[in-house]
This record gives C-alpha cells, structure tokens and sequence, in this order.
C-alpha cells in the first residue's frame, strides 16, 4: 500500500494575507488542492491522509475517495506528522511505502512521485534534493565569517519517503526535546540510512507573497479569433446564454463563436492545436453540440498542467445589442471556467457599418486568455 501524508497545518506567519497559504486560491483553485490534485491523480498513490488546523475544517470541502482521512495539526510539524501516522499506524505493514509532502508545495511532478516510490523498494528512507548553485558563506554579527565548501550541501525537499518498519521510530523520537526541521531529520537522528535523489526546482514551498509573484512569472498567453455567419435557422448562443435575437449563427456544433474564441485562447496558450483538429466538423459527434460541452473537455485536457487565470474578449456585431447581456455572460463563463467574475471581461463593439459585420452577416470575436501553468 502507497500512502501520502499532506501536512498543511501551518499558521502562514510569513504570507501576510488575510488567508492562510494553504487556502489562497492560485487560479481557480486552492494551493492545497493543487497538491492534493498531484497526489489523488498519481495511479500508484492509493490513500491520502491530510493534515490541517483544527479552526479550518470548515474552509475544507474538498472532497475525493482517495482522501482517507483528515486529521488535525499538531503545535509543530513533528506533531502534525505524528497525528497523520497515528490515523494509519493499525494498518500499515512493514514494507507499506509512506510519502510526507508539504500542502503549499503544489508543483511536483508525477515523475518525482514515481522516483521516490521506486527508490523506497530498496532503501528505508528516501529524501529529494536540489544542489546548491550560489556561493555560500557562514556570517555573524553581519560580517563574512567564511566560505562554506558548497560540494557537500544540497536543499531538501519534499515529498520525503520511508518504509513503514520505521513508523514506530518515528513516534519514538518525535516526542523527543529535538528541534526537527524536516522529516528525513528524525531517521537521521535515529541512524537511520538516507537516500537521495535528484528533486526539482519548481518543486519550491510557497512561503511569501513574492513566492506568488515568482508563480505568476509561468503565466502563458493564447489569443483566439472566430467568426460565424448569421442563419435563419438557428437559435443564437455567446458565452453558453441564449440570446433573443431573430438569427442564429450557422455552423456545425451551436456556433458560439464567443465560446469558440476562447478555446482556440486556451489551445493557444497551452500549445496543443486548434478547435479544428480537437472537434473537426467531420466528426458526427459533435453535431449541433453545445459549444459549453466542448469548453469544459478542453479545461479537462488542460486541468493536469494549467490553470485558467483570466480571459478578455471582445464580440464584434452590428446587431443583436448586447448591453444587457454582457454581464449574464460573464458569469456563465466565470462558472463555466471555475474563476471569479472579476477575471473574466466580455466587451462588444461594432465596425461602424464596416465589412462583414457592418452588413450584419455575422458575428466574429477575439479572445486573450492566459493560462497558470502548474
């Protein structure tokens, strides 16, 4: 059995936000169920025991049948740890692999999941790590004291994994009058041998605020652009609402050329093609489709590896008016696209009697979208 401990106890002292890190939503998400999410969605991960503040068990409403069990934090870390192990103690045999990860650590890979799960078929406790690339130097009272043979030092990550043979060490020496600054710390401690292998540098803890900003840097941009002509057939959708206007646009799903624009956005940004080759109008299946089906299978394609974080767009028509709508449609797409209203943005405009449009033949639109990549 591979279990996973998802320590998210902390106070966020440092974050300065109202909120604590753990619950500060990066897109349309939580960090912590960003880190949940790589856990539950790993296949060789088969219970997850996640630890939070007792004061916050009301702000946690995610829910999945790979979470086992939610426990609550102890005083320090050592303690939260402990009170995750105590809830699987009767159940884990010897050989059980057991991963501890941080809760606001949310950009792991599978692959490191993998590695460590495979090092733990061989060793008893197995840790990540980065190599150190600055100069480092010991100092005191501000002044250089000496510099430090870097060859031998790394950076420890999480998640940090171990045999299930050393979970009674782990009670043992964890009420102990010992600082502890990670988990690995407790077997070495204990003589316990600690394997490494290579971590990952966008494996980073979300400690401050500039961490966010640091997130924010792996923002991808994706514009879309599409255009339908009006028919006299049809009934006329933007953004998944209903419009109440004498024609429909033509086309081969329902022709929501608003929804259209902001999938060809988000393949852009994500680099995976176009609306053409995802849903081509060969294909029966997508027949007369609502164009908000075809939407939420794109953010399905994408929820492993990107977050929406906003859109723009602009519908271009001389006719329907829609003054009255644009903020209807704002909020479905915000649902739609699991965001607040405030990071969507629907304008329209005309071309002043210009072109296509101008003649009132259709509807085109454009559509900027930016994508969290995870």
């Amino acid at each position: 059995m591979n279990y996973a401990i998802i320590v998210a106890g902390g106070k966020g002292k440092r974050f300065s936000s109202k909120e604590k890190k753990q619950f500060y939503k990066l897109g349309s998400k939580t960090i912590l169920e960003l880190t949940l999410n790589k856990f539950i969605n790993h296949p060789e991960i088969e219970k997850i025991i996640l630890v939070i503040p007792e004061e916050d068990k009301n702000l946690f409403t995610f829910n999945h049948s790979k979470l086992f069990k939610i426990v609550f934090a102890g005083s320090e870390r050592k303690y939260s740890v402990l009170n995750g192990l105590k809830a699987i103690e009767h159940e884990v045999n010897e050989n059980d692999k057991i991963l501890i990860h941080d809760g606001v650590r949310p950009f792991l890979s599978n692959k490191l999941i993998s590695n460590l799960l495979n090092e733990l078929e061989i060793s008893d406790c197995v840790v990540p790590v980065i190599k150190l690339e600055d100069t480092i130097k010991e100092v005191e009272n501000g002044i250089v004291v000496k510099t430090v043979n870097r060859d031998k030092l790394v950076r420890v990550q999480t998640p940090q994994g171990f045999k299930g043979k050393l979970l009674r060490i782990f009670f043992d020496y964890a009420i102990k009058d010992i600082n502890f600054t990670d988990d690995a710390s407790i077997f070495e401690v204990a003589g316990i041998n600690i394997r490494i292998i290579e971590g990952e540098k966008r494996n980073i803890k979300i400690t401050t605020k500039e961490d966010i900003m640091n997130i924010y840097s792996n923002i991808l941009v994706g514009f879309g652009y599409d255009v339908h002509k009006f028919s006299k057939e049809r009934e006329l959708y933007l953004g998944g609402v209903k419009i109440n206007y004498e024609y429909g646009l033509e086309g081969h799903s329902d022709a929501d050329v608003l929804i259209h624009s902001i999938i060809d956005g988000i393949l852009g940004a994500a680099s995976i093609g176009d609306i053409g080759e995802l849903f081509p109008d060969s294909n029966k299946e997508y027949k007369n489709i609502r164009s908000t089906i075809l939407l939420e299978k794109v953010l399905e394609k994408i929820s492993d590896t990107f977050l929406v974080n906003n859109i723009d767009c602009t519908i271009v028509c001389e006719k329907p008016k829609l003054k009255d709508y644009k903020n209807i449609i704002k909020l479905n797409l915000a649902k739609i696209l699991n965001i607040s209203e405030n990071r969507v943005n629907i304008k329209a405009t005309t071309t002043e009697g210009l072109g296509f449009t101008g003649r009132k033949e259709g509807i085109a639109c454009y559509s900027v979208v930016s994508l969290i990549k995870i």
